[in-house]
């Protein structure tokens, strides 16, 4: 099975660290070891959700069960773009899915004493604001002074990455949505206007925002952007993108960064 497979031995770059779909990796670092959440795939259990691996070297990884044991009662699919944070004593985590009855996508939240869980979804957060519908990709952000924002992209009507305050629980939405991004003329022709997948990292003074573009299936790619504040305005690095497909990749994108 697809859940106890694991690569042991000396890792060449061009081989996988763990051989099974695991979509849009995040990698929290917690009680001595290296935990790595990612979006539902197809190798579950029937209705778990969140796949987690663990590791104490990031080269040797196991799978160690779901992040979620049922996906929450609301939903009907898409559950994707997990994001761990460990906040005032416990562990949150923050992931999308689509809202029962139609393919709006919806933020919801859930809670755990543990990284490896059993985590238990404690409410939906938001599915749009104004004219901006559905919000997919939410990662967190912890800015100075233990101000707590969620970073997320938008579905329509255009395509973007916004960010709202998030309470000091991290369980409620405390202000408005704020639009960061939204598809640059610098990235060139794309097979699909889209920016999405944002990673957002506070480092000496600045605030990088990690995101891709394009299709996730075709020319997906990834690039950064800079700022002075966790809401802006910001600026695309240079050059665009930092990462793209090649003869051995094909499109990359949904990267997180972790420190070693």
């Amino acid at each position: 099975r697809c859940a106890d497979q694991s690569v042991a031995g000396r890792i060449p770059f061009d081989q996988a660290v763990f051989p099974c779909d695991f979509p849009d990796p995040m990698v929290l670092r917690a009680d001595g070891a290296w935990f790595a959440y990612a979006s539902a795939t197809g190798w579950e259990d029937h209705q778990r959700a969140f796949p987690i691996l663990r590791s104490t070297d990031l080269r040797h990884w196991r799978f160690g069960g779901d992040a979620l044991a049922q996906a929450p009662s609301w939903s009907s699919g898409d559950l994707w773009g997990p994001s761990v944070l460990f906040w005032h004593g416990r562990y949150l985590l923050f992931y999308n899915a689509r809202l029962r009855g139609g393919r709006l996508h919806c933020l919801a939240v859930a809670t755990a004493p543990a990284p490896q869980g059993p985590f238990v979804t404690r409410r939906r957060l938001a599915c749009g604001s104004g004219r901006r519908r559905g919000f997919i990709d939410p990662a967190p952000l912890v800015a100075p002074r233990h101000r707590l924002y969620l970073f997320f992209s938008v579905d329509s009507p255009r395509h973007s990455i916004a960010a709202m305050p998030m309470t000091a629980s991290g369980l409620r939405v405390a202000g408005p949505v704020s639009t960061l991004l939204r598809v640059s003329p610098r990235w060139g022709p794309l097979r699909s206007e889209t920016v999405e997948g944002p990673w957002p990292l506070h480092r000496r003074g600045f605030y990088y925002l990690f995101y891709s573009a394009g299709s996730w299936s075709l020319d997906y790619r990834m690039a950064y952007a800079v700022a002075r504040s966790p809401l802006g305005p910001y600026r695309d690095s240079a050059p665009v993108p930092i990462l793209a497909g090649s003869a051995q990749l094909t499109a990359p994108g949904g990267g997180s960064v972790l420190a070693g």
